[in-house]
């Protein structure tokens, strides 16, 4: 991992800590870019091997589904300034991951989910693996973007929606022309940790009405 800088005025999310709490330099002042696997859980296809099978009392097959381990790679920065804090992983991130899994009825393989403050696009990676398409959103920062595409690109093998990367303020009076023709067909709005200041939480609610 190279260092980029060496800032004191830098958070770090509690989940790099906790991920790296073997590594005692996890929590210098050094910021720099690393990559992280999260991983999950998912119900293997039903294909029983013949050489396994077992028969229950009326003599139907038993089919074992064990979960399949898989994992989702997103290069992310270890710490960064308090503008800047949507290029780390926050526990929101894991949280709205595990509503959308546990939720396969809702998140359908004919949703349009439109994602407000994407930072490095966790939540929305873990949507794109069930629905139609995902509209990743986030300020119009040229690192956040790429970074977002960058980690779309990282797990194309799980990925089965179409995806979008748009740039979104939440102050702004008015839409950029390419979300607002999105707009039009999307079903589900989602948003994790977007709500750090009093301002963004109205902002949030005009994007909401």
């Amino acid at each position: 991992m190279e260092t980029t800088s060496s800032i004191t005025n830098t958070l770090q999310s509690e989940l790099f800590l906790e991920m790296n709490e073997k590594h005692e330099s996890c929590d210098t002042h050094d910021i720099r870019s690393v990559r992280s696997t999260f991983k999950f859980k998912c119900k293997p296809p039903n294909k029983p091997c013949s050489e396994q099978l077992s028969v229950d009392e009326d003599g139907d097959v038993v089919v074992r589904r064990s979960p399949l381990t898989k994992g989702i790679i997103i290069e992310h920065i270890n710490r960064t300034s308090l503008n800047m804090v949507g290029m780390q992983v926050w526990r929101s991130a894991l949280l709205m991951g595990d509503f959308i899994m546990e939720n396969r009825d809702i998140f359908t393989n004919d949703q349009i989910v439109l994602e407000l403050g994407s930072g490095v696009g966790l939540t929305g990676i873990v949507a794109a693996m069930y629905c139609k398409e995902i509209i990743f959103t986030d300020i119009n920062n040229k690192e956040i973007l790429s970074l977002i595409e960058k980690n779309i690109n990282l797990n194309q093998d799980l990925i089965v929606s179409r995806t979008t990367v748009l740039p979104m303020n939440f102050n702004e009076p008015e839409l950029p022309d390419a979300l607002y023709e999105k707009l039009k067909d999307l079903q589900i709005l989602i948003a994790a940790d977007g709500l750090l200041h009093f301002y963004t939480l109205f902002a949030f609610y005009g994007i909401k009405n």
